[in-house]
């Protein structure tokens, strides 16, 4: 299963028409129904009723329909967040004069960034002399 056959889905199960679909999507309707076969084959349960007066959602149609508006609602926001992320890194550079009292950094540290996931730290070793 692919994010794709979510969408197309979700829009065939919101117009009931796999022309109208097809049309809000640009999708040809045999390639957009060949989608929704494929699905439903993946997954191994009927998803829509097609008939010749339309199409309908099963009992399993309905119950996948919500998941899937929920985990695409999901893919979006994982998207935004990662190019959030990627956008707005900075990294800070903190000098430490060796060892001593790095786990008590790391805590802070390790906290600021759960707050503020924007932010990398760096640990330089450097000497008090340097650091002044």
């Amino acid at each position: 299963m692919e994010i794709r056959h979510l969408k197309y889905f979700i829009t065939v199960a919101e117009e009931l028409n796999f022309r109208r679909a097809g049309d809000k999507l640009h999708v040809s309707h045999p390639a957009l129904s060949k989608q929704i076969r494929d699905l439903e084959d993946s997954i191994g349960v009927i998803l829509l009723k097609r008939n010749t007066a339309g199409v309908r959602l099963t009992p399993a149609g309905e119950a996948f329909l919500d998941d899937a508006r929920n985990l695409l609602l999901k893919a979006e926001e994982m998207v935004a967040r990662a190019r959030t992320i990627s956008d707005e890194t900075k990294i800070i550079t903190i000098g430490t004069p060796g060892p001593f009292g790095i786990a008590t950094l790391m805590e802070t540290i390790s906290a600021f960034c759960k707050k503020h996931p924007g932010l990398k730290f760096e640990l330089a070793d450097i000497p008090d002399i340097q650091q002044l």
